[in-house]
């Protein structure tokens, strides 16, 4: 077996089991991803809602695509968001309840 003793670069961040991990752990790069992510699905949701369904599927299409992307691995990451990060993640959870009770 050889190896390459070719020097390596350090890298900024790191996709590691769908979470991005940064070398100063923000996770900024991360919290990115999820509202992007999740700012599509939350379109798709009003789009839903416009055609006609109802809050209980509203609220289980809300669990199932936008929930489970915020939630997954949560514990790894969020205590060490800043406020800013937290209040961008805060504000996802706030559109879509607005969506499924516009009341």
């Amino acid at each position: 077996m050889t190896f390459d003793h070719r020097p390596t670069t350090p890298s900024e961040s790191v996709k590691f089991l769908g979470i991005v991990v940064d070398n100063r752990l923000t996770f900024i790069d991360h919290v990115d991803n999820l509202v992007k992510m999740c700012n599509s699905k939350l379109f798709l949701m009003r789009r839903l809602r416009k055609v006609g369904m109802n809050k209980i599927d509203l609220k289980t299409f809300y669990c199932t695509n936008i929930r489970s992307i915020l939630t997954y691995a949560s514990p790894v990451f969020y205590n060490f968001l800043s406020t800013t990060c937290k209040w961008r993640l805060e504000r996802l959870q706030a559109s879509a309840t607005k969506i499924i009770k516009p009341d």
